[in-house]
């Protein structure tokens, strides 16, 4: 079963089957049945398969192409996602749809980072403020 070779147009149904199933939990036996001789649990590694090349193979060329077709789809777009997957030839839905859960992963990853050192930066400033003050002879333990 590792070796199993889908076809095209195998490919073709896979991928419809999956955007239309994407809440059913049976979802595998359900895309297994639109596939003669294929069965749930090649479904499994079929998505596992696509999920791991398409999250590390996209080249520079490609990324810009999906970041550009991104900004030019506007967000609400019905099939949006199949639209910008259309703009980077070669790639499929289901990878444009991994790369965009990695690329929305790195954005909140960037904006915590960004939170982490505003917040870093204004405590910092509060301590400078208050850290010259004279002693009274009491300690005290600044908490922000």
């Amino acid at each position: 079963m590792a070796n199993v070779i889908w076809t095209a147009d195998e490919d073709k149904i896979f991928e419809s089957a999956l955007v239309g199933n994407k809440d059913a939990e049976n979802k595998r036996k359900l895309i297994a049945e639109l596939l003669p001789g294929k069965s749930a649990e090649e479904v499994k590694v079929r998505r596992e398969t696509l999920l791991m090349n398409a999250a590390i193979t996209w080249t520079t060329e490609e990324d810009k192409l999906f970041e550009s077709a991104l900004k030019n789809v506007p967000e609400g777009t019905p099939g949006r996602l199949h639209e910008v997957a259309k703009a980077v030839p070669g790639r499929t839905l289901e990878e444009a749809r991994v790369h965009s859960e990695l690329l929305m992963m790195d954005v909140n990853e960037i904006d915590f980072r960004i939170m982490i050192r505003n917040r870093r930066e204004r405590d910092l400033k509060r301590r400078g403020n208050h850290g010259h003050q004279k002693s009274t002879g009491n300690s005290c333990l600044l908490l922000n």
